[in-house]
C-alpha cells in the first residue's frame, strides 16, 4: 500500500501535536526570534525615574520602603513622584536586578522576555485542556508574537504587565 503526500504530512502533524515538548520547544524558539532584538535596547522614558534615578531600586535597603510604602515611588531630576498604585513585586524585581547586574537594561529586559515566554507556555497548556492541541498550540502562538503585546515584552517600565498573567501582581 502507496502513502500518499497528504497521508504523510497527515501523519507529520497529527505526531507533531502528539509530543508537547516540541510545541513548548517550537513556542520558546519563535518567541526568541521575534524579541531578540529588544533585548538589546536601552532605558526609555519611565525607566529612566523608576530605575536609574530611583534610590530605593539602587540598594536593597530600599525594600522596607517598597513593601511598606502605597505609593509608587520614582524620581526624576530630583522630583520624587508618588502616586497610589501598590506594586512591590515590580519593584522588588527591579531592585533585585539593579542589585545583581547594576544599571545594565540587558537583564531587565531578559527577565521580561523569559517571563513573556512562560506565560505563553501557561496558556499554551492552559488552551490544551479546553481545546485540541492544534487550536491550542495557535492561540497561544497569537498571544506570543501578537502586536499589541510587544509593548509589554519590550518596555521595562511594563514589567507588571507581564507579571500579572502569573498571578504575581499586585495591583
Amino acid at each position: 500500500m502507496a502513502l500518499t503526500r497528504d497521508a504523510l504530512q497527515a501523519g507529520f502533524f497529527q505526531s507533531f501535536f502528539k509530543n508537547r515538548k516540541t510545541i513548548v520547544l517550537i513556542i520558546l524558539g519563535i518567541g526568541v526570534l521575534a524579541y531578540a532584538n529588544s533585548l538589546f535596547n536601552p532605558f526609555i522614558f519611565d525607566d529612566i525615574p523608576q530605575i536609574i534615578s530611583n534610590p530605593y531600586i539602587q540598594q536593597l535597603s530600599g525594600l522596607q520602603i517598597i513593601l511598606t510604602s502605597s505609593a509608587l515611588i520614582a524620581h526624576a531630576q530630583g522630583i520624587l513622584f508618588l502616586n497610589n498604585y501598590y506594586k512591590p513585586l515590580l519593584y522588588i524585581c527591579y531592585a533585585v536586578l539593579y542589585s545583581l547586574f547594576g544599571a545594565s537594561p540587558f537583564p531587565f529586559h531578559l527577565l521580561q522576555l523569559i517571563i513573556h515566554l512562560a506565560n505563553t507556555v501557561l496558556i499554551f497548556f492552559i488552551f490544551s485542556y479546553f481545546f485540541k492541541r492544534q487550536l491550542a498550540f495557535f492561540l497561544s502562538l497569537i498571544f506570543l508574537i501578537h502586536p499589541i503585546n510587544n509593548e509589554t515584552v519590550v518596555y521595562i517600565a511594563n514589567l507588571q504587565d507581564v507579571l500579572y498573567p502569573t498571578g504575581c501582581a499586585t495591583s
